[in-house]
């Protein structure tokens, strides 16, 4: 969480953001039902807490996709499984590769300018 906390705080440090982080798909959830904060993005690791037999952030997606507060939310899936790519597809959101990003922080900044056209991000970290 903290990872992902600092490199998004550093790419948008010219901005005013609030992040909200949670420990599971639950919590997560739970906090969107009961909010009146509209959520611009969420960033969700597939694997979680297990839920059914799906991953817990593939739950959490779609879920969250019934809420008020993230029905105009972009996402993003972060994962290390096999299929993220698939899954990512099922949910019509966007994926990023675990090992990939850890090596390679600056790919979540890539998305972020894929998805945010008019944001302007910094190269620090």
């Amino acid at each position: 969480l903290n990872f992902h906390q600092e490199n998004l705080e550093s790419f948008l440090k010219n901005y005013e953001i609030v992040i909200y982080k949670f420990q599971s798909a639950k919590e997560a959830y739970q906090f969107a039902n009961k909010t009146d904060i509209i959520f611009d993005l969420v960033i969700s690791d597939l694997q979680m807490e297990n839920i059914g037999d799906n991953y817990a952030g593939e739950w959490l997606v779609e879920n969250l996709k019934l809420q008020k507060s993230c029905q105009y939310a972009k996402y993003i899936i972060i994962s290390s499984a096999f299929e993220i790519v698939h899954i990512a597809e099922k949910l019509n959101v966007d994926c990023i590769n675990k090992k990939l990003y850890y090596n390679s922080p600056f790919m979540l900044k890539l998305k972020l300018q894929e998805m945010f056209s008019n944001l302007e991000l910094t190269d620090e970290l």
